[in-house]
């Protein structure tokens, strides 16, 4: 389903980042931002992402676990 009327914007705040060969682990705070009209919301996603470095140089997320601390139970 779609929503035009709807703006997100996800911010990310890096924490912490650990490297051993081709792994990083990458402890991360995404913020996000919704808005319709006047309304703003924002809520926060505490994240750990697991990197894995590719033959070619490239790094993907190959395992991730997130949480909101949103008590707001919405």
């Amino acid at each position: 389903m779609s929503n035009k009327d709807v703006r997100l914007h996800y911010t990310p705040d890096i924490r912490e980042i650990i490297i051993s060969g081709d792994l990083a682990v990458v402890r991360v705070i995404w913020t996000l931002r919704m808005q319709r009209k006047a309304s703003v919301r924002t809520t926060h996603e505490h994240g750990l992402d697991v990197f894995r470095k590719s033959s070619g140089g490239k790094w993907s997320i190959t395992r991730f676990i997130a949480f909101s601390d949103d008590r707001t139970g919405i």
